[in-house]
């Protein structure tokens, strides 16, 4: 299961109004100056991680104080090439990222 959480709440990333969620809750927050707290979280067979917007692992990182599997190394390095542990990151970016991130599964 993949799920995002924005703020407190949590949305199932397989839900179709689960990205038009993602890009209203980004432009509200920014829109009133709340801060944009996005944490990406993948529980899946073969990858157990949790992904923060504007926070990437370091290469190598761990999950949960183990070292990092293949396939979970994969997606943090593809993770870090997105743009999303930037302060500014693009909204489509997440989502682009988002919508390939099974192919790493």
């Amino acid at each position: 299961m993949i799920t995002v959480e924005i703020g407190s709440e949590t949305r199932d990333l397989e839900d179709r109004q689960t990205v038009q969620w993602i890009a209203n809750q980004i432009e509200n927050r920014k829109n009133v100056g709340e801060p944009v707290e996005i944490i990406i979280h993948i529980d899946e067979p073969n990858a157990n991680i949790d992904l923060p917007v504007r926070d990437c692992p370091s290469p190598g990182g761990s999950s949960g104080g183990r070292p990092l599997n293949g396939r979970e190394q994969d997606i943090v390095d593809a993770w870090r090439s997105s743009g999303l542990c930037e302060t500014d990151f693009a909204v489509g970016s997440l989502i682009a990222f988002l919508k390939q991130i099974k192919r790493y599964l």
